[in-house]
């Protein structure tokens, strides 16, 4: 059976930096026999985790606020890997970046919980080129998913240096780079 693999884009620029990135993640998971899908959270209306607990109850069944997250508990429970791209404002993820993996707040301690053993990329295109001034926050992001959900395996790439739309078109070595990671994580 072929591996699902589900890429976030956590930019609201289509086309930009992030978006490239994970797409050609997404290309080389395809071209290893993967299904993929792609979706970008600036199109969604994902509200803020309230932290009512409702989805810790023995009788949950998820999340209670009704909103566009919604859609996508039953995709996350059913892929295998996870790509997830995001460019660094003021040193962390974008805030619909942010507001989305809260909301995976539902799976943890929930009587649904995300299996483990899950596999994650991480896609971190970063506007200066001084990719040690994010190492850190970075190594943070990346320690939450096994955190979570044990046995999981996450993978990370930070491209420095791309601030402009599309500047990563001037860095072939991400690109291939995205491209390889997004094939051997849907292989391995």
């Amino acid at each position: 059976m072929a591996p699902k693999v589900l890429g976030f884009v956590g930019s609201p620029r289509k086309g930009g930096n992030t978006d490239l990135l994970v797409q050609e993640a997404l290309r080389g998971a395809k071209d290893a026999g993967a299904e993929t899908s792609i979706y970008y959270l600036h199109d969604y209306n994902i509200s803020d985790c309230k932290e009512c607990m409702s989805c810790k109850k023995p009788d949950a069944t998820g999340c209670v606020i009704k909103d566009d997250m919604q859609q996508f508990y039953g995709l996350i429970r059913g892929a295998d890997v996870y790509i997830f791209g995001s460019p660094f404002w003021f040193g962390y993820m974008t805030g619909q970046a942010k507001t989305f993996l809260d909301r995976w707040h539902a799976f943890l301690g929930s009587p649904r919980p995300l299996p483990g053993g899950k596999k994650f990329l991480l896609v971190l295109p970063l506007g200066r080129n001084e990719p040690e001034l994010f190492r850190r926050t970075a190594r943070w992001m990346g320690g939450v998913f096994p955190f979570a959900w044990p046995g999981s395996k996450v993978q990370m790439m930070m491209a420095p240096g791309v601030m402009d739309k599309g500047d990563v078109k001037k860095h072939p070595e991400y690109l291939e780079q995205a491209y390889q990671m997004g094939k051997q994580i849907a292989q391995d």
